[in-house]
């Protein structure tokens, strides 16, 4: 169950930030219907590089916070099972209390 929340969340993150690299690809290139002259070409060629190196950190940056989000989640998940653990002693203990103080409320009732 744990695993298909971490892939899920995952996921999600990914799909965003591919979200985000998508719109901000689509609203920094811009095609022109019309024949380039060399300039106008090379002027495009550096339009692209600059949008593939914005998509490159922008990818980067997705995949430095998907892992800071895996870590805080292996995080909680470790320190919910502790929490588990000592709700589990607390529990195991009040029955074993609850026994005793039967067992002697018993022993008190035939004195």
């Amino acid at each position: 169950m744990i695993c298909k929340i971490k892939l899920g969340r995952l996921i999600h993150l990914i799909q965003k930030c591919s979200i985000k690299a998508k719109f901000k690809l689509k609203h920094t290139l811009s095609l022109s219907p019309l024949p380039l002259s060399h300039s106008a070409k090379k002027m495009e060629w550096k339009a692209t590089e600059t949008v593939r190196a914005k998509m490159e950190s922008l990818r980067l940056i997705c995949d430095r916070d998907a892992q800071i989000q895996l870590q805080k989640m292996d995080s909680f998940t470790a320190s919910f099972s502790n929490s588990m653990d000592s709700v589990k002693a607390r529990a195991e203990e009040t029955v074993q209390n609850q026994g005793q103080k039967a067992c002697i409320f018993t022993l008190l009732q035939l004195a």
